[in-house]
């Protein structure tokens, strides 16, 4: 990851723990291994559900395909909710690095840049959900 902030094991996370733990008879030792994870944040019809519900909530113009950056962001958007159970315009959570590698290397980016995570202003957070 590009900073140290960003750094941060799922394990480091106390709600993301909490999900590795939750699994009682089969505990697994990182987030990215659990069955809801690869549902929730990797799974191209659920992330396509997760854009058509924000598309009626912000009127922009969804086309098909979906390029890998809007399916990542709406990768991380999921991993957020499902964690900490709030999403929000000013609610901004550094996701695990982890997390990040999963859903970069489900959906790469084409010139294999990346931007990262930013302090975001409440325009900039909802620009960033605007397919391009």
């Amino acid at each position: 990851m590009q900073t140290a902030r960003e750094s941060i094991c799922c394990r480091e996370v106390e709600n993301s723990r909490h999900k590795c733990d939750e699994i009682a008879s089969d505990k697994v030792s990182c987030v990215t291994e659990h069955e809801e994870f690869q549902t929730a944040c990797r799974a191209r019809f659920i992330l396509r559900l997760s854009l058509v519900h924000m598309h009626d909530v912000h009127p922009g113009d969804l086309r098909e395909p979906l390029s890998n950056r809007v399916l990542r962001l709406a990768g991380y958007r999921n991993f957020t909710y499902w964690v900490h159970k709030r999403i929000g315009r000013r609610v901004r959570r550094v996701i695990p690095a982890c997390v990040i590698a999963s859903i970069r290397s489900t959906y790469p980016e084409e010139s294999g840049v990346y931007v990262g995570f930013k302090e975001g202003s409440e325009s900039e957070v909802e620009e960033a959900w605007l397919p391009h």
